[in-house]
């Protein structure tokens, strides 16, 4: 789709897979606005920049999904965000509007390995489950933690290391909150990373 404007339409189980939803038209963009993505399948989907506005993701499958330079605005996530990634721009996307994630809806997805790169997230609804942990303070508390685990020389220490190095990295720059996946913690280094990370927090805090 090119320069293409869609509004209060269902996608609901639709394959998408490998369709081109963010493709720019000598700077036009596609446009979705009240669309139903709920069981779509949107894996290997192209996206450089487009509007996705009021839109619903319910249990859609984005397994590594790059969302680029994408503009979400008031929309609802729902179920399994596996290895997605949102970005304020797209690459060398400066010239079209950024990634504010304005009034996005995530209390009911459930993270893994989940990427916010260069996103404040100031108007973000976050995952209410037991699963993700909220950070205040977000850059601040993950220093923090990250500088009592460069004492460490143990395999589970580095790996959550490396997690929260990623986290830093990408860090908006006026982010205040954000939130750390107990189930990234657990798979690279098992349940003695996510207690560790806790026990580090308390000790941040």
């Amino acid at each position: 789709m090119w320069d293409t404007h869609i509004s209060n339409t269902s996608f609901r189980s639709t394959d998408l897979r490998r369709s081109a939803l963010g493709g720019i038209d000598e700077g036009k963009r596609n446009s979705f606005n009240n669309v139903d993505f709920t069981k779509a399948d949107l894996r290997q989907t192209a996206h450089e920049s487009a509007d996705f506005i009021e839109c619903i993701f319910s249990d859609t499958n984005l397994t590594k999904v790059d969302f680029w330079g994408t503009v979400f605005v008031n929309c609802v996530f729902e179920g399994r965000l596996d290895e997605v990634i949102f970005h304020r721009y797209a690459f060398r996307g400066q010239n079209y509007p950024p990634n504010e994630m304005k009034g996005v809806d995530f209390r009911r997805a459930r993270f893994r390995f989940v990427e916010f790169r260069g996103l404040d997230m100031t108007d973000v609804k976050w995952p209410e489950g037991d699963d993700c942990i909220l950070l205040g303070n977000y850059a601040e508390t993950l220093k923090h933690v990250s500088e009592t685990l460069k004492t460490r020389s143990d395999m589970h220490s580095k790996k959550v290391a490396a997690i929260i190095a990623s986290k830093l990295k990408w860090a908006g720059p006026r982010q205040k909150q954000g939130v750390i996946s107990k189930r990234d913690l657990n798979e690279v280094g098992g349940e003695r990373a996510v207690t560790e990370f806790l026990e580090l927090l308390g000790r941040a805090d």
